[in-house]
């Protein structure tokens, strides 16, 4: 039988790591959306011998016996919370990586005929400047390189909502991107995975498994901001999906999306727009004509994805390190219609371990695509 362990360091600003003994429980979550990685520790100081503080930075390892430590979680302290009791003295320490704190900084962007790899490489320096090296983003050597050239301008904004507009199918020119922080800090940016990673069969190695589809995840009729026309005024449209709406009501969203005009407007500043009749964009009114278009064709097709709702699932394991973030996987439940001849796919979108007296559970969040 596998004995989990557990190692925890702390290293105050501007000192030494120290391993944290006595710790009883450890929660750690990540993903590949932006605010979503999280750490959780408690333990016993029995002696009152070390002193937790707000941005010391600490270090999870989760692994089993006899095995190599893997590293889960590398990120700073942003809350702690003290029980004194006669005979003991508790903490629970809560914190985030450093993606979380350094990518909400907010900066301008003015990039032209840059691509969109370079654009983001920019912005986590960006997001860098004036951190001490050791508490920085370092950028992934295996992202992907894009050679698609756009232009890109935005009012000061936290540096993870550029990323998130320019990882956009209009800026890579191949589809949308993903992005995330590995426990060591390095930033992954790439295409979505279309490969299937690997297989996850019910009752094969899964504690539980819960597959979620309801109303609430639908949308059938969005209001689009789709950016500023070639007079800084905003361009709003919408899209419906009828059937939807006559089958369960309307559920309303608002989305901005800026890089609709903003693509459109790198293509009229080389004098290459035009209609879907074949003529030339040479004025504000044609403008805001096509980018209207452009919106509500890439929206009603997205609502026709969406109309009835998104496959969600949490999956209990034992413990592991061994799926990967951001791939897909073969699902195979047959209580929700996906016997083993016919699996279904969705993408590991978050991965959350839990230590405590009770053993090691890792619990996966998989979704489908759908934009």
């Amino acid at each position: 039988m596998k004995i989990p362990k557990l190692r925890v360091t702390y290293t105050a600003p501007g000192g030494s790591p120290v391993t944290i003994p006595e710790v009883f429980a450890v929660a750690t979550n990540y993903g590949i959306d932006a605010i979503k990685d999280t750490f959780q520790f408690s333990y016993i100081d029995k002696e009152n011998t070390y002193s937790i503080d707000v941005n010391g930075r600490v270090k999870i390892y989760l692994y089993y016996l006899g095995e190599t430590e893997t590293l889960v979680m590398d990120g700073l302290v942003t809350e702690v919370i003290n029980y004194g009791q006669e005979k003991r003295n508790t903490f629970i320490v809560k914190g985030n990586n450093i993606l979380e704190i350094l990518l909400n900084h907010q900066v301008r962007a003015d990039y032209v005929t840059t691509s969109a790899s370079g654009i983001i490489h920019n912005l986590i320096l960006s997001a860098n400047d004036g951190q001490p090296s050791d508490r920085q983003i370092t950028w992934y050597t295996g992202n992907d390189s894009t050679s698609y050239l756009v232009n890109y301008f935005s009012t000061f904004r936290p540096v993870f909502q550029h990323i998130e507009s320019v990882s956009t199918d209009q800026y890579t020119g191949n589809g949308p991107y993903i992005f995330y922080l590995d426990s060591s800090n390095n930033f992954h940016w790439h295409a979505r995975p279309s490969a299937i990673a690997g297989t996850i069969d019910y009752g094969t190695g899964t504690l539980s498994m819960q597959r979620t589809k309801n109303p609430d995840d639908i949308v059938n009729f969005m209001i689009v901001n789709a950016g500023k026309d070639l007079s800084g005024n905003s361009i709003h449209t919408y899209a419906v999906n009828p059937t939807s709406v006559g089958q369960l009501g309307w559920r309303t969203a608002y989305e901005v999306r800026e890089d609709y005009a903003n693509y459109g407007r790198m293509l009229y500043s080389t004098s290459s727009l035009y209609l879907t009749d074949g003529s030339q964009v040479t004025s504000n009114t044609q403008f805001r004509q096509f980018i209207k278009e452009s919106a509500e064709v890439a929206t009603a097709d997205l609502l026709e994805r969406q109309a009835d709702g998104r496959n969600k699932m949490q999956i209990q394991i034992p413990g592991s390190n061994a799926l990967s973030i951001g791939q897909q996987y073969q699902i195979t439940f047959p209580h929700a219609g996906w016997p083993s001849t016919a699996p279904y796919n969705l993408r590991l979108t978050e991965y959350s371990h839990n230590f405590d007296k009770g053993g090691w559970i890792t619990e996966l969040s998989l979704q489908e695509d759908i934009k």
